[in-house]
Parts: C-alpha cells; sequence; structure tokens
C-alpha cells in the first residue's frame, strides 16, 4: 500500500528533488515522464525505486514502490515477482531512507 505523509505545507517538487539529490548522492533522483511526480531510484536498472507524488493543496506526499504492485508482477511476470519478494528488505530501506528525509525537510522548515 502507497505512504501517504500529511504536512501542514509541503515543499514544491524542485526543491524536494534538490534537496534529496543532494543528501542522498548514492541515490538517484529523477523525474518521471509526462508528470510532475518524480522518483528515487537505487540506480538505472533496478526495481528498487520509489515513486514520489506531491499534493501541494492537500498537503499530502504519497510514496509508493514497486513491491505495492507485487501481485500485478506476480500475474504478468512471476521470476521478476520472485526477485522483488527475496529483495523487500531493500526495497523497505529505500522507502524509511526517503520518507526519514522527506519528514526531516517539513518538521524543519
Amino acid at each position: 500500500m502507497p505512504e501517504i505523509l500529511k504536512f501542514e505545507t509541503v515543499l514544491d517538487n524542485e526543491i524536494l528533488k534538490e534537496k534529496l539529490t543532494q543528501d542522498l548522492p548514492h541515490r538517484i533522483v529523477k523525474p518521471i515522464l509526462f508528470s510532475k511526480n518524480f522518483q528515487v531510484r537505487k540506480s538505472n536498472f533496478t526495481t528498487q525505486n520509489i515513486q514520489v507524488k506531491v499534493n501541494q493543496k492537500k498537503g499530502t506526499i504519497t510514496i509508493s514502490t514497486a513491491m505495492d504492485m507485487l501481485i500485478v508482477y506476480i500475474l504478468f511476470c512471476w521470476p521478476l515477482a520472485l526477485y522483488m519478494y527475496l529483495n523487500k528488505q531493500k526495497h523497505e530501506a529505500l522507502k524509511k531512507e526517503v520518507i526519514d528525509k522527506l519528514t526531516e525537510y517539513h518538521t524543519h522548515s
């Protein structure tokens, strides 16, 4: 399930991307095509990615991972789903790292 973070005020997408790029140099922060959202990835070719959706009007940031769609992967590509399930701890560690940074930005600003 996607995780929803609620804050009184939410920073702009561009500011969040810049801060995450500076604070997580070992990760790749890149925009999603045709969208205002962005991803935080372990590397260019990986299943470990975090999608970040910012809604400034509602004051929410939605965090979702590839693990949230594991059932779809099981139906269409079960070897990839098995690989993702076996590396679940790595997905959770990346998700926790991004959530910690986002909460840090919004509690200190």
